[in-house]
């Protein structure tokens, strides 16, 4: 896979247990790009079951390249996108919260739980934060 990872890439990482799980990664160039992205692509996951947004130096690939935007189904498949962001007022955090509020995600989310109003503070004043469920309840941690 070469450094400049333009659009989506994909790599096969094999388990200890000789099961092959497989990143995905998007790379847009502008946060509406990335959004679209996620779009199209958002069928090479199964159920949703985590979500994490990270900082940038948290989130580089080894290409260097960051990734803060991770999700992770029930096979450990990850999809790992470029543009969406958090932690301040933008198109990065926008891009975020329009991923966040798609059918696949909003089933994880279950907006009993956790609210639109929620999502948006959560994007807005944490730079790095975990979604994730557990049984039947779903949990958010700022980092």
């Amino acid at each position: 896979m070469s450094a400049t990872c333009k659009k989506i890439c994909k790599s096969g990482v094999l388990y200890g247990d000789g099961k092959r799980r497989f990143i995905f990664k998007i790379s847009g160039v502008e946060s509406r790009d990335t959004f679209d992205l996620f779009v199209k692509n958002q069928r090479r996951l199964g159920k949703i079951l985590k979500i994490e947004l990270l900082s940038a130096a948290r989130s580089e690939d080894e290409a260097g390249t960051p990734y803060p935007f991770r999700l992770e189904d029930e096979r450990n498949n990850e999809l790992w996108i470029s543009g969406a962001t958090s932690g301040y007022h933008g198109s990065g955090p926008e891009a975020t919260i329009a991923i966040l509020k798609t059918p696949k995600i909003r089933k994880l989310l279950n907006y009993r739980e956790i609210t639109p109003a929620m999502v948006r503070i959560i994007v807005y004043s944490c730079s790095d934060f975990v979604i994730g469920r557990e049984s039947d309840r779903v949990g958010v941690v700022c980092l």
